[in-house]
């Protein structure tokens, strides 16, 4: 080929896009210098993409724009075929494609070829391989072809269904199943469960049955079933339609008509109907003539119209639950408001059962109750704006003084007519209270009493209280505030019984233990207070109490004897009470008795259990010397003591100026 004249375009080397695809050594060693660009030769071009991308194009195509046919998708190469694609490889249908190989066909063709998915024989179709690159799959496993896999036959419960003769002859195994037809159907339960719907929809399990699921009127679900709904339902409101074309469930909201009367008409769904409510005329949700306020006379004359925002008896249930207003035609004020079926039960005005104040119950009526009304304490409310009979605790204040101050309900005071406490000695007062009476205040028993003051104790109280007279230090005693009142004393310088049995017992122990010194009582202890002992051998230290059951009953002086006994035992002293029943002992060591035991049997029990603690002081056999005598050996020493601590008493209460029998 030898060299062309040069065109007006040029030679392909002047255009370094097409030069660089330009193959000399195809192109006989042609240069593309030596080539006019527009030249309508068939030349050879080479696609650097790849080594196969060689074709023949005319210079003037190239020109004009067409490139490489490999890139462009026109011709088969390594970079396009459907080798790429191994899952459309799978499913190539070579026999079907007349021999044609997968390296043969370039994969974004737009001719059809034929493609077989190993799902089912018959799922083979053609389709372009661009659609198959695109992601477009076997139609047939979509439900766009029909296949064994996808017909309404493969899904038995369907293929049951199907109704052959409304789908033209159809038969399962010609209908896609999840086509989007309406087609037949028909259920076994009865012959009018016939309907309509997608094959799509049966398949994905949205519809069944619609008169088994109660959507569409039967013979199975109709109202007709329920005779006496069916009685109720009212044909003419509810359009024409009678029971048998309604279903039963249905959410529908329809009008009934009840026998009763003729304003007992309503709407209900059926759904609420089959599942038991009823009228609700009768049920008293719904007015009628039947159930208004009206049919009670009573009530109805006090049914505030006015108040009620212009409703007469006749528009209100009589067994509603509303608030309603009513008024009372014994005064003006005696109005409320309170539900009806309450009325109806049998509640009536507050005002006059006095749970509301009113100008006729108010604590105002009653003058004297009144005027000991606190209006301060009470809130700032005034007697008129209180019910007398009310159970509310209220405040109230004597005249008598400024601390007679109380409180009480107004049905106390009006009904049961209770007075001032303070008054009645039931509240301790300046009035009433211990302090006033001198001579007992200085004998009552402050600590004893656990802090209490003669100021803070009623003067007559029935309640028991400690007292401690200054004779001595061991009288000590309990009694009413009352009992004190009438003249009562000191019970140890009256020489009560309790005191004498003492005075006995340590008379028998002196005769047992030579040298027990009776007069000793005293106890000093070191970095406390002294303590008083009943019997005491100081030598010896042991210590010997007589708790009476009078004296030593309660929780408080039972403390204190536990208190005293371990404080003695602290100091080294051996401590033995004699309990008397029905006290229990405090310790192991504890004696108990009865108040008519013999002092000498109270000995004996004693000695016995000296014997047993302190050995060193007395033997067994000593103390079983004394058992054997059987009667009293003290008796005198016992007597010539009694009559010393009798003088004691007379001398002291000669120094007082009193009679010691009235302490």
């Amino acid at each position: 080929m030898t060299s062309p004249r040069r065109s007006k375009h040029g030679t392909i080397a002047d255009h370094p896009r097409l030069a660089a695809q330009f193959d000399p050594a195809a192109n006989g060693g042609l240069t593309a210098d030596q080539v006019n660009v527009g030249t309508n030769e068939r030349l050879w071009w080479s696609c650097p993409v790849a080594a196969d991308h060689r074709w023949q194009a005319t210079g003037a195509n190239r020109l004009r724009g067409t490139g490489c046919p490999f890139c462009a998708g026109q011709q088969s190469s390594v970079t396009n075929n459907l080798l790429n694609y191994p899952e459309l490889v799978a499913e190539f249908d070579v026999e079907a494609n007349g021999g044609l190989a997968p390296a043969q066909v370039v994969a974004t063709t737009t001719k059809k070829v034929w493609w077989r998915c190993p799902v089912a024989d018959d799922h083979r179709w053609q389709a372009r391989g661009a659609d198959r690159v695109a992601g477009a799959g076997c139609p047939a496993c979509i439900g766009r072809q029909l296949s064994v896999t996808n017909t309404v036959a493969a899904y038995p419960e369907l293929a049951a269904q199907f109704d052959v003769a409304a789908n033209g002859g159809r038969t399962p195994d010609r209908v896609i199943a999840t086509t989007n037809d309406r087609l037949w159907w028909v259920c076994p339960v009865a012959d009018d469960h016939r309907w309509r719907a997608t094959g799509n929809n049966r398949v994905r399990g949205g519809t069944r049955c619609p008169a088994c699921a109660g959507l569409q009127a039967s013979v199975t679900n109709s109202l007709a079933r329920f005779p006496e709904l069916a009685a109720q339902f009212d044909v003419q409101a509810n359009g024409g339609r009678t029971p048998d074309q309604v279903v039963a469930l249905t959410m529908e909201k329809l009008w009934w008509a009840c026998p009763v009367a003729d304003d007992h008409r309503w709407r209900a769904p059926g759904d609420s109907r089959v599942r038991g409510s009823g009228c609700p005329a009768c049920a008293g949700r719904q007015v009628s003539v039947t159930n208004n306020l009206a049919r009670f006379p009573e009530l109805a004359a006090q049914f505030d119209v006015e108040a009620n925002g212009g409703r007469t008896p006749e528009q209100v249930v009589a067994g509603t639950h509303e608030l309603l207003w009513w008024a009372c035609p014994v005064a003006p004020d005696h109005r409320w408001r309170a539900r009806a079926q309450a009325r109806v039960a049998g509640a009536g005005c507050p005002a006059c059962s006095g749970r509301q104040v009113s100008v006729t119950n108010n604590l105002a009526r009653f003058p004297e109750v009144a005027a000991q009304f606190d209006v301060e304490a009470n809130g700032g409310r005034t007697p008129d704006q209180i019910v007398a009979g009310t159970p509310e605790k209220l405040w109230w204040t004597c005249p008598v003084a400024p601390d007679h101050r109380w409180q009480a309900s107004g049905d106390s005071r009006v009904r049961i007519g209770s007075g001032c406490p303070a008054c009645a000695g039931l509240q301790v007062s300046v009035t009433n209270s211990l302090a006033r009476f001198p001579e007992l205040a200085a004998q009552f028993d402050v600590d004893a009493n656990d802090g209490l003051t003669p100021e803070q104790v009623v003067a007559g109280t029935n309640r028991k209280l400690w007292w401690a007279c200054p004779v001595a230090p061991d009288h000590r005693w309990a009694a009413s505030g009352a009992n004190r009142l009438k003249g009562r004393g000191c019970p140890a310088c009256a020489l009560v019984a309790i005191s004498i049995r003492e005075v006995r017992l340590a008379a028998e122990l002196a005769a047992a233990l030579p040298g027990l010194d009776v007069e000793a009582r005293r106890i000093v202890m070191p970095g406390s207070r002294a303590l008083e002992a009943d019997i005491l051998d100081r030598e010896r230290r042991l210590v010997v109490e007589y708790d009476g059951s009078y004296w030593h009953a309660g929780e408080v002086m039972e403390r204190r004897d536990r208190d005293k006994t371990a404080r003695l035992t602290e100091a080294g002293y051996t401590v033995i009470r004699v309990r008397e029943a029905p006290l229990a002992p405090i310790t192991a060591a504890d004696v108990t008795c009865s108040e008519e035991d013999p002092i000498h049997l109270v000995a004996a029990a004693v000695l016995d259990r000296i014997a047993a603690l302190r050995p060193d002081l007395l033997a067994v056999h000593e103390a079983a010397v004394y058992r054997r005598h059987g009667r009293p050996l003290g008796n005198v020493d016992a007597e010539t003591r009694l009559a010393e601590l009798r003088r004691r008493a007379a001398r002291t209460a000669a120094e007082l100026g009193s009679d010691p029998t009235l302490w």
